[in-house]
């Protein structure tokens, strides 16, 4: 399961429980050491990489129950197989279109718009 994404704070009036971060250039508990006023890369990336083996551990698990209705059908309800289906399904599509917008916002952000 994915866990939830910590956000470095730099303001207390942000919502959030993660650390306060002082983003004046001292090197604090958030902050990249050989890169100050940078956050460390353990959080979005993180979770993005958690997202995309979750998308993948959907996928590898309808193909497994696939593979078992096909070679043992006495062991595998044809529900839980439209289930999974729709839920790798979901996941997949949910997946894209963050990836898409994420990407788009890349372009954006970088072209100046």
């Amino acid at each position: 399961m994915i866990d939830t994404m910590n956000l470095v704070r730099s303001n207390p009036a942000h919502i959030g429980q993660g650390p306060m971060v002082n983003l004046g250039g001292k090197n604090d508990a958030g902050l990249s050491r050989e890169n100050p006023g940078i956050a460390n890369r353990t959080t979005f990336d993180r979770y993005l990489l958690d997202a995309v083996n979750y998308v993948n551990g959907k996928q590898l698990a309808v193909s497994d129950l696939a593979r078992r209705a096909v070679t043992e059908p006495d062991s595998v309800d044809p529900h839980d197989v439209t289930i999974a289906m729709a839920q790798a399904n979901l996941s997949l599509n949910l997946a894209q279109n963050v990836i898409s917008r994420l990407t788009q916002a890349w372009n954006e952000i970088t072209s100046g718009r």
